[in-house]
């Protein structure tokens, strides 16, 4: 299973602040933890942010859950997940969707077997800080079933308490946002991380 670091409590911080978390994620990644990536909800445009991340995209990989139309030329990140279908195509394999809490796979199984990457939104998009809600890991399965090739992320409220779930689950990502962010702030990203990555 892989790690995905969501820097979105982040975003309100000043930039110096940010930078430092990357770095540390970075190093993380080289030194300790191989299968760490940064993740990123673009909710709303934000072209700072976006060349920031952009310095790192060639040392650790950036999926980004895209929103907000993003501008064509920050094109060197990994995946692409997309709310609808209305946004341009950034290239089959950056491309993906996202099932918000509460959606099901009915109208969308042609979508679901032509798509690399799917993710399972565990708390309703668009603000951090929610609770896990188990119910929506009922679609795992059901993507499987339809798509054995996909690259299942799940994203929101994920911990120490429900890690073994999703490990049950068979998820291939996980996102840890506020999670990371106290383990950052109290200089244990590091032990935290290797607590969820452990059989």
């Amino acid at each position: 299973m892989q790690v995905s670091i969501s820097i979105e409590p982040y975003l309100g911080l000043d930039m110096s602040i940010l930078t430092q978390y990357l770095d540390k994620i970075v190093r993380l990644k080289t030194t300790q933890l191989p299968n760490l990536s940064i993740h990123f909800d673009y909710f709303k445009p934000n072209e700072t942010v976006l060349n920031l991340l952009s310095n790192y995209a060639d040392r650790i990989d950036i999926y980004v859950h895209l929103m907000a139309p993003m501008p064509l030329g920050n094109q060197n990140f990994k995946v692409v997940s997309l709310d609808a279908t209305q946004y341009p195509a950034y290239g089959d394999e950056r491309q993906g969707i996202v099932f918000d809490l509460g959606c099901d796979v009915y109208g969308y199984e042609d979508l679901i077997r032509a798509t690399k990457y799917i993710t399972i939104m565990t708390v309703k998009c668009g603000k951090s800080g929610q609770s896990f809600n188990e119910s929506a890991l009922a679609l795992v399965p059901k993507i499987r079933a339809l798509n054995p090739r996909a690259v299942i992320t799940v994203d929101g409220g994920v911990n120490e308490t429900n890690i073994s779930l999703l490990k049950k689950t068979g998820v291939d990502i996980v996102v840890v946002g506020n999670y990371a962010r106290k383990a950052y702030e109290t200089g244990t990203l590091a032990i935290s991380l290797n607590r969820l990555l452990r059989d």
